[in-house]
């Protein structure tokens, strides 16, 4: 991992589009990808993006599994 490609707090927030209140408090949960330099916190920009792409909610609506969602049968 090159340091130099790594980004603070304030950049990984406005990539992400979250405030960087929700992003330390989600490092502290251990939610996202991070790295600790002492107290400084980084984020290496590739690992958001595969981060984002893990979780990101499709409107095929197939709950990750690459196949779509069948609505129960209801009797009538």
């Amino acid at each position: 991992m090159d340091s130099a490609a790594l980004v603070g707090i304030g950049d990984a927030a406005r990539m992400l589009g979250l405030s960087k209140f929700t992003l330390r408090r989600w490092t502290t949960q251990r939610r996202v990808p991070h790295v600790r330099q002492g107290r400084r916190v980084v984020f290496d920009p590739r690992e958001l993006t595969r981060f984002v792409l893990a979780n990101a909610v499709g409107a095929g609506n197939d709950n990750g599994t690459g196949h779509r969602a069948e609505a129960p049968e209801t009797r009538s």
